[in-house]
């Protein structure tokens, strides 16, 4: 093990990992936040690495490999800032994971559902999911 002490896994992120890993498409959804995702979601995504680097998590962890990766975003932008992309697209690189969809809400006057709505429904598409 690398010199990380790894002291909170006794935390509920190992059972969250177990019920992620049994789906094929992964949805990692966040506000931009500075060009990157908000504080919860880098933690989140920071925590992936106790599955590269525990040994007794590191199979698990490369059942990342093949999945797909799919962004929901909200910004203030007309397309999410491609920084904010880029970070994400690299880490599912790096995870052996797929780009999948994005779907990006400019939320700079608020939520409007009817505003919003066609990229929902395009987005949820994908899986197959009325709107």
């Amino acid at each position: 093990m690398n010199d990380c002490q790894h002291r909170n896994r006794g935390d509920d992120f190992e059972p969250l990992m177990q019920r992620v890993l049994e789906f094929d498409h992964i949805i990692i959804a966040s506000p931009v936040y500075w060009y990157s995702v908000s504080p919860p979601v880098k933690v989140f995504l920071d925590r992936i690495t106790d599955y590269l680097d525990i040994p007794e998590l590191l199979e698990q962890g490369r059942r990342l490999r093949g999945k797909t990766g799919h962004i929901v975003c909200t910004s203030i932008y007309d397309s999410a800032p491609a920084p904010f992309l880029g970070a994400l697209t690299s880490t599912f690189a790096y995870l052996g994971m797929q780009a999948g969809s994005v779907a990006h809400a400019n939320c700079s006057d608020g939520y409007s559902r009817s505003t919003h709505e066609p990229e929902v429904a395009a987005f949820t598409r994908h899986f197959g999911s009325p709107w």
